[in-house]
């Protein structure tokens, strides 16, 4: 049973946010509207992690849940404890991948 979760923290959204009752046919909630590539870049580290560790994810559902919310010094020790899996030189650019704010990835040029 597969319980990784590979999206960006941003992607969740209150559910106040979401149109969960449209009354016209154009109201139904568009799923790729607010997509960005530093959502691919957060996915991207991920895959990567799960590659470089044979096969560990980073995050579970609940996991990726409690990263979103979490403070600042608590989403780092989680983003640490992913590094320590990893070769060494891998370590700071995953990280950067897996940051929380999506300003702070790296851009795609650039990997």
């Amino acid at each position: 049973l597969r319980l990784s979760c590979y999206l960006a923290p941003e992607r969740f959204c209150a559910s106040q946010e979401l149109n969960l009752h449209p009354t016209l046919p154009g109201e139904f909630m568009d799923v790729s509207k607010g997509l960005t590539h530093a959502m691919d870049i957060f996915s991207l580290g991920c895959v990567l992690v799960e590659l470089f560790t044979e096969g560990q994810c980073p995050f579970t559902y609940e996991l990726l849940v409690k990263y979103k919310h979490a403070s600042n010094v608590e989403a780092q020790e989680m983003i640490q404890k992913i590094q320590e899996q990893l070769p060494e030189e891998l370590r700071s650019l995953i990280g950067l991948m897996l940051h929380r704010n999506p300003a702070k990835r790296p851009k795609a040029s650039v990997l």
